[in-house]
């Protein structure tokens, strides 16, 4: 009998052990900044380091200034920055699930197109009034999107 304690006693050691070591070691891996798809998350005050953003959010400033003055709606000439503008208006006072839902659908409406056929570079990022006249892809329906729930209040 004092042949079978011994092993038993020696393996509740060794469990016990490993799992003190898994305790220690789980505010250390809590304090880790989670990472998706590999990416590293770091913070800037400001946006100066991403200039394709800033270039983004300048030509939307603009298209601001433009499309309030010159987009009309014709029969063959629909203004869709009025569209966009028109659901917001209506989105307005709806529940943030059905925003979030709208904006969605009414931005993946656009076609994809990759940036090498739309504008001839491997990476354009769009305003969302080039967004509406000329489709884009990932970061244009991303930036459409945002700049949406932005003006909705989120």
């Amino acid at each position: 009998m004092a042949r079978v304690r011994r092993p038993l006693a020696l393996i509740g050691r060794v469990i016990l052990t490993a799992g003190v070591l898994l305790l220690a070691a789980l505010p250390l891996a809590a304090a880790a900044p989670a990472t998706i798809f590999g990416a590293v998350e770091i913070r800037h005050d400001g946006i100066k380091p991403f200039p394709k953003w800033i270039g983004a959010l300048a030509k939307y400033e603009q298209e601001k200034i433009r499309y309030a003055t010159q987009c009309l709606v014709t029969r063959f000439s629909p203004c869709h920055w009025k569209e966009w503008r028109d659901l917001l208006d209506r989105l307005r006072d709806q529940p943030r699930a059905t925003q979030l839902d709208a904006v969605n659908r009414y931005m993946n409406r656009q076609p994809y197109v990759l940036d090498m056929v739309n504008w001839g570079v491997p990476d354009y990022w769009e305003s969302p009034g080039e967004f509406f006249l000329r489709n884009g892809n990932c970061h244009d329906y991303a930036i459409a999107k945002y700049l949406s729930l932005r003006l909705l209040g989120w």
